[in-house]
């Protein structure tokens, strides 16, 4: 049986210390230069509060202040603190749990190409999770998410095509997707390309080859 993943993603987001954080400073004065810029308006720094005191390692773990530093760099555009925003606003980590919120920030960060903003909410769309269920709309999501390499948008495009779930079915596309997905060792994908090779004939297998080739081309 075909499988795809199922989880909505609930992890936060963390990029590689810079800007306020130096490896030569004490936790104090990282966390004085990071408030400084971030009262500053600097969007990097803000976000790295967010990080800050979300994760409580150089200073007291507070959520509250928390998703008020991410909120302010989500303000200026700032796509990972609009992701980690959603993240808590659904989860209900540490705060009130506010999915129309949540969702909001999601369709900022994936309006911005995001990829695993688009995953996410192809994922909400696919499964009817705190909006309207949308076949169609998760596969433009998933299609967006997959031509920036995503593994997992990229396997349940296979499910998609295989099925007949928001697109005509077509194994060929099917194959192809499962395929791409497995290049990067979603487990998944791997046992899903295997299946359905079982189910498909030589013609089917020939245009599938063509289209991973064209798709390579396309998005390398």
């Amino acid at each position: 049986m075909l499988k795809r993943l199922t989880l909505i993603l609930l992890l936060l987001i963390s990029v590689p210390a810079q800007a306020c954080l130096s490896p030569i400073s004490s936790d104090e004065e990282n966390l004085q230069q990071c408030l400084d810029e971030g009262h500053a308006g600097y969007d990097y720094a803000q976000f790295m509060l967010g990080l800050i005191y979300y994760y409580g390692d150089i200073t007291e773990r507070d959520y509250l202040k928390s998703i008020e530093w991410f909120t302010k760099a989500a303000e200026q555009g700032f796509v990972f603190a609009q992701y980690n925003i959603y993240v808590l606003l659904s989860s209900g980590e540490g705060v009130p749990k506010n999915i129309p919120l949540a969702l909001d920030w999601l369709n900022k960060a994936a309006a911005q190409d995001y990829e695993l903003a688009q995953f996410s909410l192809a994922q909400r769309f696919d499964f009817g999770e705190g909006v309207a269920q949308s076949h169609s709309k998760a596969f433009q999501l998933y299609l967006k998410a997959a031509e920036q390499g995503h593994a997992g948008a990229q396997n349940n495009l296979g499910i998609m095509y295989d099925t007949g779930l928001g697109v005509v079915k077509n194994k060929a596309r099917a194959h192809m997707f499962f395929y791409m997905a497995s290049l990067k060792n979603e487990p998944i994908a791997v046992k899903n390309l295997a299946i359905i090779e079982k189910e498909m004939t030589k013609t089917e297998l020939t245009l599938a080859e063509e289209y991973a080739n064209k798709w390579m081309e396309e998005y390398p």
